[in-house]
């Protein structure tokens, strides 16, 4: 028997304009939008699981960022 799960890890923001690319603002902002334009995504873990394996598949975020990327994100 095989399980699968998402295991939510927090979240980070990020600039929706840049997110979204052309989409124009008036789509995105009444949904995706805080007082800085930034949207909140999560950092996402799946987990596996099997009789014989245990697996989490974490792509990361890494923790090389400057002062001003950790404002904007």
């Amino acid at each position: 028997m095989s399980e699968f799960k998402i295991i939510n890890d927090g979240y980070y923001y990020i600039d929706a304009g840049a997110y979204f690319g052309i989409t124009p603002k008036a789509i995105w902002q009444r949904y995706f939008n805080d007082n800085n334009n930034r949207i909140r995504l999560g950092l996402n873990i799946l987990y596996f699981k099997n009789n014989n394996y245990n697996f989490l598949i974490d792509s990361g975020i890494g923790n090389k960022f400057d002062e001003k990327i950790c404002e904007n994100f």
